[in-house]
């Protein structure tokens, strides 16, 4: 996809709730696991938060401090409007910054949430790149697409999507091994459930829709709606075979 038809990609996601796969339920499913680890005014970093979706439901569920960061300006006003007006702008903060030249200091967080961004690092070397930003024994929360089944198994044109999509996509046995190598002790997992996929790809696909009214016959609009079709059917037809499994990490002594 060239840079045309890439600024058109980021348009259908303007203004949609999430700018990822993902549900309330499980965003506070995983926070309730690791809140008796926390202290008990946690201070958060949301990396690669998009519109701020999980930023938003975290935000209801602890009084601690958020630090929301994605590389997207529009994204983060999005979420920044969302803050002024649920009346959270006093402890949850958002920055634009690029996840691979974060500027924080060591030891800064107590949890460190990432909902579909991880493998802008990559999955080892991005908990690599968050293990000093954890004050000593420190969460780790974040989905990644893994494999649910055996690979052996998933059908070729399913392969050859995640090869193309995520080359480095593994099992989660094959993530939680990749965890314990980066410095971290595994404590839950658990797969999201096909709605979270839903609640992302419906509401993109209205909004491709409505993009692409606007400019229509744009062969740059064209070029990024084939792609987003092709995801679509990707994750409506075949979910099992793959999904997000969101993994619950604590920073190894």
């Amino acid at each position: 996809m060239n840079d045309q038809s890439f600024q058109f990609f980021l348009q259908f996601h303007h203004g949609i709730p999430r700018k990822g796969p993902g549900t309330a339920e499980a965003t506070t499913r995983a926070f309730r696991w690791v809140e008796p680890l926390l202290p008990p005014s946690p201070a958060v970093l949301d990396l690669g938060c998009g519109g701020g979706a999980q930023t938003l439901t975290l935000a209801s569920l602890t009084e601690g401090t958020i630090l929301a960061i994605d590389s997207y300006p529009v994204f983060v006003e999005e979420l920044r409007q969302q803050l002024s007006l649920r009346g959270y702008g006093d402890r949850v903060a958002a920055r634009v910054e690029d996840m691979k030249a974060l500027e924080l200091p060591p030891a800064s967080f107590d949890l460190v949430w990432c909902e579909g961004a991880i493998f802008v690092l990559g999955f080892e070397a991005g908990l690599r790149t968050l293990r000093p930003l954890l004050r000593g024994l420190g969460i780790v929360v974040l989905t990644e697409a893994a494999w649910l089944r055996p690979l052996e198994e998933v059908p070729p044109e399913i392969r050859a999507f995640w090869e193309e999509a995520c080359p480095a996509m593994t099992d989660v046995e094959g993530n939680l091994a990749l965890a314990r190598l980066a410095g971290f002790t595994p404590l839950d997992h658990f797969t999201l459930p096909a709605e979270g996929w839903a609640a992302y790809v419906d509401p993109l696909e209205r909004q491709m829709n409505e993009v692409l009214a606007r400019h229509p016959g744009d062969p740059y609009a064209e070029e990024a709606a084939r792609s987003e079709r092709r995801e679509f059917a990707m994750f409506r037809e075949n979910l099992g075979w793959f999904g997000y499994e969101f993994f619950l990490l604590q920073r190894a002594a």
